[in-house]
């Protein structure tokens, strides 16, 4: 059971990383985006600091923001994986991939 939960995580950390770099590209100043881009960043920090689901609850609000955008979902997903809930970080890459449809 634990090899099969590490190799799902490890597969989803790949598809995760092949993901975030998908979209790129100009985007217009827009506060909203803004916003977004700097609860990322605070996740991001949280999540370095070993604080998985704080890092969780940033990302998810940065995704409110950006309906549209799949890089806050995909940190969700890396969050909730740092927490060891596969279910969850899975839930959250399949609402990525949805928004990307």
């Amino acid at each position: 059971m634990v090899a099969a939960s590490k190799c799902l995580a490890l597969a989803l950390a790949a598809a995760l990383a092949s993901c975030a770099g998908a979209r790129k590209g100009a985007i217009a100043a827009d506060p909203a985006r803004d916003e977004a881009s700097a609860l990322r960043s605070r996740a991001e920090q949280e999540l370095a600091g070993g604080q998985p689901a704080r890092a969780a609850a940033l990302f998810e609000q940065a995704a409110a923001l950006r309906p549209t955008a799949d890089a806050p979902l995909l940190g969700v997903a890396r969050a909730r994986l740092a927490a060891a809930d596969v279910p969850g970080a899975l839930a959250a890459a399949d609402r990525a991939q949805a928004r990307r449809e």
